[in-house]
């Protein structure tokens, strides 16, 4: 059992992930009242509404009625597994997808708060802090779940990670290590991990100087940044272009 308070019913409805016997506290002067005929027990207050959830539920916000200055809420109380925590990455790219990034942003957040181990969602958010993309730009926080993410084998976090030491973005500048995370990253198979070792050395950043062995990632790295740029991919976009731009593993092409 635990309590979730919020200035809104909407954001108790937001964070609701059901547990037996927790209670969602709503606060506010915003004059919602929440109503559910599924809700196990209620009590009201002037400006404050206790609403405690039957075993194994969650509570979703599925309409706001107006009226006059007041706004009700409508809440459903259904089973828990539409908002595991696994549900959270599914409806975060969803929400994402139709343009929401703030909204993919704060569900990742509150997934992340209640200790999720999605290696995916965290690198995902750890881009968000890192551009101000639905929230507030905070490269302290994107390294930090860069780590995490990287410390837990996700590819594209170890990118991400190499890239703020190789030049000192967020955290302490460490060249050394970031060809660590791009040779762990390229090992997997990853395009930008290719792609960052090749760079790395072809002017020998963190590493010995070799053209050759740059060449060879570069080769590599082309297709598969191809493959991600289709996807739609940003960063394998910006990457694949310099491939281009410069000659890196593909006939020079400054047009493309």
């Amino acid at each position: 059992p635990g309590i979730v308070i919020a200035s809104t019913a909407r954001e108790a409805a937001d964070q609701a992930v059901g547990n037996a016997g927790t209670v969602f506290v709503v606060r506010g002067q915003d004059g919602h009242k929440v109503w559910s005929h599924k809700l196990g027990a209620c009590s009201f207050f002037p400006s404050e509404q206790r609403v405690v959830m039957e075993p194994g539920t969650c509570m979703t916000v599925s309409e706001v009625r107006t009226h006059g200055t007041q706004s009700e809420v409508v809440v459903d109380v259904v089973p828990d597994t539409p908002l595991l925590l696994g549900g959270f990455d599914a409806k975060g790219w969803k929400l994402w997808n139709d343009g929401d990034k703030e909204g993919s942003a704060r569900l990742w957040q509150i997934a992340m708060d209640m200790g999720s181990q999605d290696s995916r969602m965290m690198a995902m958010l750890g881009w968000c802090f890192a551009n101000g993309v639905g929230v507030e730009c905070d490269k302290n926080k994107a390294v930090g779940l860069w780590t995490r993410a990287a410390d837990m084998g996700d590819a594209d976090a170890m990118v991400s990670l190499g890239r703020c030491l190789r030049f000192g973005d967020g955290v302490g500048q460490d060249k050394t290590k970031a060809v660590e995370l791009f040779r762990r990253a390229a090992d997997m198979g990853n395009a930008k991990g290719l792609f960052n070792l090749g760079v790395c050395f072809d002017g020998g950043e963190g590493v010995e100087q070799n053209k050759s062995k740059a060449k060879e990632l570069f080769e590599k790295a082309v297709p598969l940044l191809q493959q991600c740029a289709d996807g739609g991919d940003p960063d394998a976009m910006f990457s694949l272009g310099v491939c281009f731009e410069d000659g890196r593993g593909v006939a020079k092409d400054e047009a493309k």
